[in-house]
């Protein structure tokens, strides 16, 4: 189980870096420029080179990999799933193709469910100030808010006729307090540089070892 939550949670921080990426490039290559410098822009092959990366990300992994399932899976098609082997034992599974499919369709239903995004593509007004306008870590941090405010209605929204909860201050700030304190209770019961925790610690190394090693 921990191996699990450890992998989801990074996807998700993955997932979001690469929005927060992708909303900075777009921002400073796209929405920052003026028409003409915009149209200088375009005439790189941008498009295209995003495409000819979404089709080898697709088609490479099958036809490099050399382990395909071949038995009938229910739900899946002949030859999509990719097995991880090492040697004759198969730890598991990842289709490539149906990845495709699930984020085309949980775009789309994003897209039907919270319509066009809000994106404001007019140059920015610096209080007649000339200069290079950058993004604060709060600007920069507000991709992710918006992502999430759907989910989470956070402290923003807490006058609007919508019940909001902020779950950073709610949840994550008392359970990063919580791990704080038992990391400190831990280290001041523990380490301690005590001569009677030193010796239970050797041994229940030796014990680990000779259970390992009569295991092997």
């Amino acid at each position: 189980i921990l191996f699990i939550m450890t992998g989801a949670f990074i996807a998700m921080g993955e997932g979001l870096a690469t929005a927060l990426l992708i909303r900075y490039i777009t921002y400073t290559s796209l929405f920052k420029n003026t028409k003409q410098q915009l149209s200088q822009i375009m005439k790189y092959p941008i498009l295209s080179s995003s495409f000819i990366v979404l089709i080898l990300g697709f088609t490479l992994p099958y036809l490099i990999y050399p382990y395909r399932n071949t038995a009938t899976i229910y739900g899946m098609l002949a030859n999509s799933v990719i097995l991880t082997q090492y040697y004759s034992t198969t730890f598991g599974g990842i289709s490539p193709l149906y990845i495709m499919l699930l984020i085309l369709f949980f775009s789309i239903i994003t897209y039907i469910t919270f319509g066009k995004p809000k994106i404001r593509k007019t140059e920015i007004w610096n209080n007649g100030v000339d200069g290079q306008e950058e993004y604060t870590a709060f600007a920069m941090a507000n991709n992710i808010r918006q992502m999430l405010k759907k989910l989470l209605r956070p402290e923003e929204e807490k006058f609007l006729p919508t019940y909001g909860l902020d779950v950073f201050w709610e949840y994550i700030y008392k359970l990063a307090k919580l791990i704080r304190r038992f990391g400190k209770s831990f280290g001041e019961t523990l380490i301690n540089s005590s001569i009677s925790w030193y010796i239970i610690y050797i041994t229940l190394a030796l014990i680990i070892m000779i259970i390992v090693a009569t295991m092997g």
